[in-house]
């Protein structure tokens, strides 16, 4: 005669399962006692638990951008232009997660997604080719054309969000 072991070892497993079942998680598994670390809406524990350079979606997140932006603006237009054409489709992709970035912090304060900014912004990145894949060659009219843009956008940028900053 055979002993039959399966119910044998389905009890064993639900005897030391079972316990487990009933405990509580730790409390210091999520100390901030929220979903998620990366909220911060009424969660006073959010920003201290929050993972280091990344957006709790209440920072503004061009001004970091800008600061290494900017200077590689002015740089774009001393270089020789071929150089800057071969570097084109580079800047170009910088150019659109920058503006995506401005975007982001003007909707982020209540600011509109249309009007100057938004025509300027849309213009730049259709010249320069806009969305995927590689830029067309600039003549240097249009490098120093498109560089004043960016410019003008940029202080745009900073002039509104000042103001719906106050």
């Amino acid at each position: 005669m055979r002993v039959h072991q399966f119910p044998l070892a389905t009890l064993l497993a639900a005897a030391i399962a079972l316990p487990a079942c009933g405990s509580k998680p730790s409390p210091d598994a999520n100390p901030a006692g929220t979903a998620s670390v990366y909220s911060s809406h009424g969660d006073s524990g959010a920003r201290q638990n929050g993972i280091a350079q990344t957006a709790t979606g209440s920072e503004l997140e061009a001004p970091a951008r800008l600061r290494g932006f900017v200077p590689r603006i002015d740089a774009m237009a001393q270089e020789p232009l071929d150089r800057f054409n071969k570097n084109l489709t580079a800047y170009k992709n910088t150019l659109g997660d920058v503006v995506k970035a401005m975007a982001s912090d003007r909707t982020r304060l209540g600011l509109p997604g249309t009007g100057t900014f938004s025509e300027l912004s849309d213009s730049m990145l259709n010249e320069i080719g806009g969305g995927t894949g590689f830029a067309p060659p600039m003549s240097d009219a249009q490098r120093q054309r498109l560089i004043g843009q960016l410019h003008r956008l940029i202080g745009m940028y900073e002039s509104d969000v000042g103001r719906a900053s106050r």
